[in-house]
């Protein structure tokens, strides 16, 4: 079962090929992992260190559909904030939508092969993340039901099971 760390080295590892920054972030475009091989624009530089993204960045992730695309998906640059070109590909579960994978590439130099090593690391970070996003929701079902039985009755056990959860 692959994790976090997992996911970091493979980032670093298609970083370090592509001479090139990657960065992998939630639906809500927190960073979760990054390398930054190559030059960097304002955006993923806030992104990174502020942890927040220019409103006009995300207007174009909404203009575009993002978050309901498959795939490596080329994105226009946004000057007005100084986000450069980039390839995304977005982080999908089924119906759910996990994140997205960003690569810098103003000068298109990522294409043909590299495009399947950025889907390798997105299949591998969206792998981790539907992984904890499983386990999130088997916690939060069974600290719901452990919650139920403690209003209707004064078990210890119960009581207990929840400490233990919590």
């Amino acid at each position: 079962m692959s994790d976090s760390r997992d996911v970091q080295r493979a980032v670093d590892a298609l970083s370090a090929r592509l001479s090139r920054p990657v960065l992998i972030e939630d639906p809500a475009h927190s960073p979760l992992w990054w390398s930054l091989r190559g030059s960097i624009d304002e955006v993923q530089r806030r992104t990174i260190l502020d942890r927040r993204v220019a409103p006009q960045a995300t207007a174009m992730v909404r203009r575009l559909k993002l978050s309901t695309r498959e795939g490596p998906l080329r994105t226009p640059a946004v000057p007005e904030v100084d986000m450069q070109e980039r390839w995304c590909v977005p982080l999908r579960h089924g119906e759910e939508h996990l994140g997205y994978l960003w690569v810098i590439d103003p000068d298109h130099v990522v294409g043909g092969d590299s495009l399947g090593e950025l889907e390798a690391c997105a299949a591998l970070a969206t792998s981790v993340l539907a992984q904890t996003s499983l386990a999130a929701a088997d916690t939060s079902g069974r600290r719901a039901a452990l919650i139920d039985r403690l209003v209707h009755t004064r078990d210890e056990a119960v009581a207990r099971a929840l400490i233990e959860l919590e």
